[in-house]
């Protein structure tokens, strides 16, 4: 450093040519939150790709596209839209577009209380079978046609799988 130059602060040292450069640590950090960032956004894509070719399979009516194991149990509408919104949410996040991740958000979180509503109350607000389109396909093992399982669902379910009680 030339004489009565002031040495920078905090993470940064001058280099041969008197710029500063990042530390080792700076650097660091910077390539685990790139890594991060790739992280976030592969998964996101993955779970949109999932979620919107999964709703096509309504839409559309080929039945493959929501039973990936072919086994006769289809993800409901509702669920695909709220994987597909919840992981575009992602992207955006990821990407720095806060407002509508957060719109997005809010519309998720908007479907799973509503299937909490009428989990709770027993009223049925007519729009768990809205997005069927009339299929009768991709219903065994659904509590009722196009609706989300809520975690007592989940619970009752895992109570019946190891209840050792007979039934007579």
């Amino acid at each position: 450093m030339p004489p009565g130059s002031v040495k920078p602060k905090g993470l940064f040292f001058p280099d041969r040519a008197g710029q500063s450069v990042l530390s080792r640590d700076e650097l660091a950090l910077r390539e685990h939150a790139r890594l991060a960032k790739r992280v976030c956004l592969l998964l996101g894509a993955y779970a949109l790709v999932g979620g919107a070719t999964s709703f096509a399979g309504w839409l559309l009516d080929l039945r493959r596209l929501t039973d990936w194991n072919n086994d006769g149990i289809s993800i409901q509408p509702n669920a695909a839209i709220a994987v597909t919104a919840a992981s575009a949410a992602l992207i955006l996040l990821t990407l720095g577009r806060r407002r509508i991740a957060t719109g997005l958000g809010l519309f998720v979180a908007l479907i799973g209380a509503s299937v909490l509503f009428e989990d709770l109350t027993g009223v049925n607000l007519g729009i768990d079978a809205l997005f069927m389109f009339g299929r009768t396909w991709g219903q065994i093992a659904v509590v009722s046609p196009g609706y989300g399982a809520t975690g007592r669902h989940l619970m009752d379910s895992h109570r019946n799988l190891f209840d050792t009680r007979s039934v007579a």
